[in-house]
């Protein structure tokens, strides 16, 4: 017989879980969230900037929610979508989509490409242009040779100081320039007369008529005849009286005229 104040054994009370099935997983092991309760995965937003791997800026791609709201809305990656924007594009039969190809070097280089195109046909356009205006404007050659025959005068002059000029001394522009060729040879003048120094004369001498006006001379097209002495085709350099032609590109004739280069008084300042 057992003493009545004799140590009985410890009982410890348990608590034993509710039995579940084991089809249905544990609630307390396992924790679940839903699209339809908290949002879709996913939100279509539109791109303020060319993205790696997502599109180019204005795209309309989709982003999960969270990334948005902290990565790519405040970095100013990416902006919401309008609720009608929104709308439309989930109404839309296809949904949308990352390019996850894209590359912002390709296609800057595709944009700079493009550009470039679009530049030279610019250009191309604007000289398409140009020569159809030219052709348009341009006078025939034989009209332009009649045209010139009646508006040059016979004389061209060209006043020029001559080297051994005396300071002070008259112009003497009415005077033959043969005259003023002594008899040890023709007399030097400082600088020249050019060509081009007489295209400019003859387009201030028709630029009164609208159609001679139009006449396209450069100095190719003038050439001086009989020089010697140091001048040659397309520089005087010494005073006297020359022979000039005047020729027009696809005429059959040519204009001829005299080139008086005259001596011009020179200013000696005090």
């Amino acid at each position: 017989m057992r003493p009545h104040n004799a140590l009985r054994p410890l009982q410890v009370a348990t608590h034993t879980r509710p039995h579940l099935p084991s089809s249905s997983p544990s609630p307390w092991l396992h924790q679940t969230r839903s699209s339809t309760a908290h949002g879709p995965a996913t939100i279509p937003v539109r791109l303020l900037k060319h993205l790696d791997t997502y599109g180019k800026q204005g795209s309309i791609v989709p982003i999960p929610a969270g990334q948005m709201r902290n990565k790519f809305f405040p970095a100013r990656l990416a902006t919401y979508l309008s609720p009608t924007e929104r709308k439309s594009v989930l109404s839309a039969p296809h949904p949308p989509e990352r390019d996850t190809l894209f590359s912002r070097y390709a296609f800057h280089m595709r944009e700079r490409a493009a550009a470039k195109q679009a530049r030279k046909a610019l250009v191309e356009e604007a000289q398409d242009k140009l020569v159809e205006k030219l052709i348009i404007a341009e006078v025939a050659p034989d009209r332009a040779i009649g045209l010139l025959q009646a508006l040059l005068p016979a004389h061209l002059d060209f006043p020029r100081a001559p080297v051994d000029a005396v300071p002070d001394a008259p112009a003497s522009a009415n005077v033959p320039a043969t005259a003023a060729a002594s008899s040890s040879g023709p007399i030097p003048i400082y600088g020249s007369v050019s060509a081009g120094d007489v295209v400019a004369v003859v387009k201030a001498a028709v630029v009164h008529n609208e159609e001679a006006a139009r006449i396209p001379l450069t100095s190719r097209d003038v050439r001086f005849l009989g020089v010697a002495g140091g001048d040659d085709l397309k520089h005087l350099k010494h005073l006297g009286e020359y022979d000039v032609e005047i020729s027009v590109r696809g005429a059959g004739e040519v204009v001829r005229r005299v080139v008086r280069v005259v001596p011009r008084a020179v200013v000696v300042e005090a």
